[in-house]
């Protein structure tokens, strides 16, 4: 999980580091770009063309599909999608670990007991006490 402002995206992009770190990325099972800034913003930024930041992030996310570039407008947005993309990647790992027993109809699903919330408060992360992950 990496996040980032926009400005660092665009400095990322523009030197050929987002590449790089994309790549590192992308060995890893699951992982994500979690921009804490509006696409739309992508278009306002001066010290580079709009355009190429535009293209730069469409290039980046056909190249490397299995790493979402995701924009959230607020810091506490980006933390919040973060906070379920972790609890899900819990989950779904635990489900694999499981294997075939996760994905039979006839039983019970089972799931990794989630303490993402713990973790988020270990770590600094301030995440809604609203949220609930199954």
């Amino acid at each position: 999980m990496e996040c980032t402002s926009l400005a660092d995206l665009d400095t990322s992009l523009t030197t050929g580091k987002l590449k790089i770190q994309l790549t590192e990325l992308a060995a890893i099972p699951r992982a994500a770009v979690v921009v804490e800034e509006g696409y739309s913003r992508v278009f306002t930024v001066d010290h580079v063309r709009p355009s190429v930041v535009a293209d730069g992030i469409t290039e980046c996310q056909i190249r490397f599909p299995t790493v979402p570039i995701v924009f959230c407008e607020t810091r506490k947005l980006a933390q919040e999608w973060t906070y379920r993309f972790l609890a899900a990647a819990q989950v779904g790992l635990a489900e694999e670990m499981i294997g075939d027993l996760a994905y039979e109809p006839s039983k019970r699903r089972l799931r990794a007991p989630v303490d993402v919330g713990r973790w988020a408060f270990a770590n600094d992360i301030v995440v809604s006490g609203r949220v609930k992950v199954p």
